[in-house]
């Protein structure tokens, strides 16, 4: 698992969000954010990154961060 992949994983659980729930309240569809967190060469959109980061109240920067230490 590369760093973007984690960080994902990291922040949905400390939610304790399952895929569907998070695409429910996100609108990224449960499948893409599966990939995301376990496919480690998948890189999305600035789009996906801006929502995630927006729904997590995190920095945009912290995914660019991660996605960079590959």
């Amino acid at each position: 698992m590369d760093k973007l992949s984690a960080l994902l994983n990291e922040l949905r659980e400390k939610k304790n969000l399952s895929f569907t729930d998070l695409e429910e309240l996100t609108g990224i569809s449960a499948s893409y954010l599966w990939i995301l967190e376990t496919k480690a060469n998948k890189i999305p959109s600035q789009r996906i990154l801006n929502t995630l980061a927006d729904f997590y109240n995190v920095n945009y920067d912290v995914f660019i961060n991660a996605i960079k230490k590959r």
